[in-house]
């Protein structure tokens, strides 16, 4: 049986944000309105445990639409969960897909070395 991850980095990324901005000065009335997580945090967050690890396929450089990244991401493909708008706004999902279909293919991991 195949581990997910807690789905709760999006939660996180919120959470981070309204405190950085309470820490930075920002006024309370402001500090109190939802922010949206950056497309990095959220891969941070949601994406990166399983399509970082060989659990997922990697999407980095792989040529992605972005309308193709946002329907898998919210109706969800094999393994991969569906991501409703009450976890990623479609104005976050919008900026994630486009985000993703930009970044340059991942450098391969280095097999670990072994010691003799």
């Amino acid at each position: 049986m195949q581990m997910r991850p807690p789905r709760c980095g999006l939660f996180i990324a919120l959470l981070l944000g309204a405190y950085q901005s309470a820490a930075d000065g920002t006024p309370a009335s402001a500090a109190s309105a939802p922010t949206e997580p950056t497309p990095a945090s959220i891969w941070a967050g949601s994406c990166s445990y399983c399509h970082e690890r060989g659990i997922a396929a990697p999407v980095f450089g792989r040529h992605l639409q972005p309308s193709a990244i946002g329907a898998v991401v919210r109706n969800g493909l094999g393994s991969m969960p569906a991501y409703h708008p009450s976890e990623i706004s479609d104005a976050a999902l919008e900026k994630l897909a486009i985000w993703v279909a930009r970044q340059p293919p991942a450098a391969p991991s280095k097999p670990a070395s072994s010691v003799h």
